[in-house]
């Protein structure tokens, strides 16, 4: 089983999602409870657009680890790809509990946020997420947007030259910026 994973592991690292669920669907005929091949392949399964397959796979692993902050993460992305983003932030947070340094869940979180327009609470986790990694372009990005929007030009303004100070390509920057 725990080959079967590994080479599903690797195989989806090369893009091959398709492979890779076939990989974690063998595994699970040998063991239908592993987590590592149920896990795995829900997040195979994301990356396929198959949101409420990873769901379902994603709720079987948390049986087993209630407290997985990779698996609620995965929840929450799933969610969130769904259009349920009041349900999304809650595995954000349910994940952050358990795991409170990751930048991604801080960023999606305040995706999620923004979503339901609560501009102010999803600028709070989009600062959050670049004090944990202050090359966070996307987060920058989308701090920028947000204090545009609440008409705080001169600070997003600042924030775009932030990224550009790091990546003078940065298109998206450059356009945030003129507008």
């Amino acid at each position: 089983v725990a080959l079967l994973v590994d080479r599903g592991i690797t195989t989806s690292k090369l893009g091959n999602y398709d492979e890779a669920i076939s990989l974690y669907d063998r595994a699970l005929e040998f063991d239908p409870k592993s987590f590592d091949a149920m896990h795995n392949k829900g997040l195979a399964l994301i990356q396929t657009k198959q949101y409420e397959d990873a769901l379902s796979f994603l709720d079987k692993t948390l049986e087993v680890d209630p407290s997985h902050e990779g698996v609620l993460f995965a929840k929450g992305v799933c969610l969130a790809s769904l259009g349920k983003h009041q349900l999304a932030i809650s595995y954000y947070e349910k994940s952050l509990e358990f795991s409170p340094a990751q930048p991604f869940a801080f960023y999606n979180l305040g995706y999620s946020l923004l979503q339901l327009d609560k501009k102010s609470e999803a600028l709070e986790q989009f600062d959050k997420a670049i004090s944990l990694d202050s090359g966070f372009e996307d987060a920058m990005l989308q701090k920028a947007l947000v204090l545009s929007s609440l008409d705080d030009y001169n600070s997003a303004i600042e924030n775009c030259d932030k990224i550009l100070q790091r990546n003078p390509s940065n298109v998206k920057a450059l356009y945030c910026k003129a507008t």
